[in-house]
């Protein structure tokens, strides 16, 4: 038996799909948002020349169609001279390779500018500014000074000091103190930790939660006392309501330990809230939904001048010469084409933001008409089959695409709900319905007496609502909604 290689040729024959590069780019203007849509139309304004906007203030001005008169000889050659012996005198303040400016573009750079300064959001204020601007209240020797900015610089954005990595659980010894302390210097570390805790607001510097809720707790009075101890000594019982085992357990009562339980839900487990580290995002919504006379609602682009691009009818006249040459026919045809793709395909991905818009306005017309609560279900596949496109599309059309409308401001993927199996002789409900009712029927229990999650599934199951115990429960967590037992209420 031989076993040998060999080579040959063979005819097969297959249908593939290959997307060409205008494709791919034309599903990225798709896909991406209006704001990055808008720094992509510039960023092409600028690498292409032959793209241009009907606005002015996106193009460069025109050169003037008539040249300005000639001057008088006389005076010309006055004029050139003039500048010659200025150009001599101070040869360094001229540049004969730089184009000069006309002061209406000098004019309206500066105003851009201007604009750019004023829209500017001002900086807020951190956690570590406030903090800081504090410690000028005390006489710190430096060496506590040094500590105290440490711990600030050490804080998470809840507050607390962050966690060290590793086995070692103090993060004092870890992030603040150096290696092989002394004692006067840990002695130091800690006296700057009780300062900073001292600080405006309440709460920060601390190792967990029941210690931020621990530093806002103040006075003598027994509610506070039964708060205290709460936390210092019961917090996995507090955590779970077992408040007659906590009464047991510290001989205080169970109207005791109410009333500490009261008192710590006065308290703000996240006091560094207002000093948030994220920029607040703007969006700009694609759409916005408007009713007709007749009491339709219609879908409409947002209007943006930059979106409005052209070919420029002067680079079209340079074409059409007869002098031109081969290479700058070339160069022109060239660009030419790339500006008038990118206007085909901005135009498409305003005409499919809109169709699929309003595909879903259409459906969801209860939604605008009576509000939330009357959303129907929708899939993604329902709009594609609607409009004859394939799913693919519709996914990226709505992702980070908003609609405008008198309820409010509602990214596109709002509308696209699940439902919920129901009876046969009935419709099945969203998820957004099913968890309201859940949340209603809650807020409507004996909180004696709460209702467990298998009570609820009952209670939906007689409405019609087919769903799991283990469907209940996630919605209950979604809606930050405790189990039965943190519900509870103790007589």
């Amino acid at each position: 038996m031989k076993i040998g290689l060999s080579f040959e040729q063979s005819a097969k024959m297959e249908q593939r799909q290959v997307l060409s590069q205008r494709q791919i780019q034309s599903m990225e203007l798709l896909q991406i948002p209006i704001q990055k849509l808008e720094d992509r139309i510039k960023l092409e304004l600028l690498s292409n020349p032959i793209l241009e906007t009907a606005d002015s203030r996106y193009d460069s001005p025109d050169p003037p169609k008539d040249p300005s008169p000639s001057l008088p000889v006389s005076q010309e050659a006055r004029q050139f001279d003039r500048a010659r012996r200025f150009a001599e005198e101070y040869p360094d303040t001229i540049d004969e390779e730089r184009p000069r400016p006309s002061r209406g573009a000098i004019d309206e750079a500066q105003t851009r500018y201007d604009d750019q300064l004023a829209n500017i959001p001002n900086r807020s204020e951190t956690l570590q500014d406030h903090l800081l601007s504090q410690l000028v209240w005390f006489n710190l020797p430096e060496e506590v000074h040094q500590y105290c900015e440490k711990i600030i610089w050490n804080l998470d954005s809840r507050g607390r000091l962050i966690s060290p990595p590793g086995e070692n659980p103090n993060p004092i010894e870890y992030f603040v103190l150096p290696e092989n302390p002394s004692d006067e210097q840990r002695l130091k570390a800690y006296q700057a930790l009780d300062i900073v805790r001292k600080l405006d607001p309440k709460g920060v510097g601390a190792f967990s939660t029941a210690e931020t809720l621990l530093l806002q707790l103040e006075g003598d009075d027994p509610d506070t006392a039964a708060a205290k101890l709460l936390l210092t000594e019961y917090t996995k019982d507090l955590e779970n309501n077992r408040l007659p085992q906590i009464a047991k357990k510290s001989g205080l009562s169970l109207e005791q330990v109410e009333a500490g339980l009261r008192k710590i839900r006065t308290l703000n487990p996240f006091p560094t809230s207002e000093f948030s580290r994220d920029p607040t995002r703007y969006v700009i919504p694609d759409v916005i939904v408007e009713k007709t006379d007749e009491g339709r609602w219609v879908a409409k682009a947002e209007e943006n001048p930059l979106f409005d691009l052209r070919i420029s009818p002067q680079y079209r006249a340079e074409l059409r010469k007869k002098q031109i040459t081969p290479e700058a026919k070339a160069y022109l045809r060239r660009n030419i084409g790339s500006a008038q793709w990118f206007i085909d395909a901005v135009a498409a991905r305003r005409r499919t933001i809109l169709a699929v818009a309003q595909a879903i306005v259409d459906y969801q017309s209860d939604f605008f008409d009576y509000g939330p609560s009357r959303i129907r279900p929708l899939k993604m596949q329902q709009i594609a089959d609607t409009l004859g496109i394939h799913i693919a599309t519709v996914s990226r059309t709505c992702d980070d695409k908003w609609l405008a409308c008198p309820r409010g401001t509602f990214p596109f993927k709002r509308f696209f709900t699940r439902a919920v199996p129901a009876a046969e002789d009935q419709e099945g409900m969203v998820q957004d319905n099913v968890k309201e009712r859940i949340r209603a029927l809650i807020d409507g229990e004996d909180k004696h007496a709460p209702l467990c999650d298998e009570d609820i599934l009952k209670h939906l199951k007689a409405e019609g609502i087919e769903v799991s115990r283990r469907t209940v429960a996630k919605y209950r967590d979604a809606m930050n909604i405790p189990s039965s037992r943190g519900r509870k209420v103790w007589k």
